[in-house]
């Protein structure tokens, strides 16, 4: 139990971190405002660069690099990314640089969905009952019939 608990923390972890929101003024010139993930809604656009996390699970519209996914799948080698490949919050930008277009946030992102997931599993495990006393009387009785 403590370390589903430890998990569920660190995947929690995972989940915060600082985005460089893109804004579009009417001349055409890009903004960038640094602001807390939990800030992000969805359609927003944000930048990542070579280390960062990626905010939130979003579509890459501009540029191309390798992100680290291990977290999420377990694979060890970054995948590439390009343009209209999807990306999940939490996950790093191990090189290139990319803008997203934000397509998830809080509780909708895959990592909030693995974070429900590993906690429902949690709540649901069977109380347990060793084999012995669940089985043993209606063996008993198959073996020696009603001498049991």
């Amino acid at each position: 139990m403590k370390s589903t608990t430890t998990a569920i923390a660190e995947l929690a972890r995972l989940q915060h971190t600082t985005a460089r929101r893109l804004h579009v003024h009417e001349n055409g010139e890009e903004h960038i405002d640094e602001v807390d993930n939990s800030a992000l809604r969805t359609g927003d656009r944000v930048l990542v660069n070579t280390g960062d996390k990626i905010p939130m699970d979003g579509t890459i519209y501009w540029g191309s690099g390798h992100v680290n996914e291990s977290m999420i799948t377990g694979e060890s080698a970054p995948v590439g990314k390009q343009e209209k490949d999807k990306v999940i919050g939490g996950t790093i930008m191990e090189d290139g640089s990319i803008k997203v277009y934000i397509t998830a946030t809080g509780k909708d992102t895959v990592l909030s969905y693995i974070i429900d997931l590993v906690k429902q599993a949690q709540g649901n495990k069977p109380p347990c009952r060793s084999w012995p006393t669940v089985s043993a009387p209606s063996s008993c009785r198959w073996y020696l019939g009603s001498r049991c």
